[in-house]
């Protein structure tokens, strides 16, 4: 159990490194590019866009480590919370579940935090790429294990066509990692 918290720590220290390090020092560059070129409100947008996203990251971290925020309902609302107005803003349909059975099933720390992060990129994915109307994302469980399935209804790809990018890499080695 003690390897598997700090396996969990490694990993959001690893999270926090790359992403909320990233982003300030985004915003650091930005930052210092508004005051060179105070003529360029671009680079004051970056610095706000920067700061909403660590604020996120940031969020999400808090989230992950809340222990009670580790049922399934709490991880739903939280995906809500995020694909909610993103869909609303791009014109697309979000469905989530409201099953009471699923809704009590507990989460670990690990396979909340990936199954999370799995949901913001399959979302993100869809909104970007899918052209479509309509997402929904539906949870049964069976066995003691969760099945989660993200749909959405738009032109879909061939995975052999494609050049696989970081996102859909990521996702394989979350849904690996917790053995889903």
């Amino acid at each position: 159990r003690i390897k598997k918290e700090q396996q969990i720590r490694n990993q959001l220290a690893s999270d926090l490194h790359d992403d909320l390090g990233s982003t300030l020092n985004s915003i650091k560059v930005h930052s210092n590019l508004a005051l060179l070129e105070k003529e360029n409100p671009e680079h004051l947008y970056h610095v706000k866009q920067g700061a909403q996203d660590a604020i996120s990251g940031v969020r999400d971290i808090i989230w992950v480590l809340d222990d009670k925020k580790d049922k399934l309902n709490d991880m739903l609302a939280r995906v809500s919370q995020f694909a909610a107005p993103l869909c609303h803003a791009a014109n697309i349909n979000y469905k989530t579940p409201a099953d009471d059975e699923t809704a009590s099933f507990v989460l670990g720390k690990e396979e909340k935090r990936n199954l999370y992060m799995i949901c913001k990129e399959s979302i993100n994915n869809s909104i970007k790429y899918a052209g479509c109307k309509n997402i929904e994302l539906t949870v049964s469980i069976s066995n003691k294990k969760m099945k989660l399935i993200i749909t959405d209804d738009g032109r879909g790809f061939d995975k052999e066509k494609i050049t696989a990018g970081n996102g859909l890499k990521n996702i394989a080695a979350r849904a690996k990692a917790i053995q889903y």
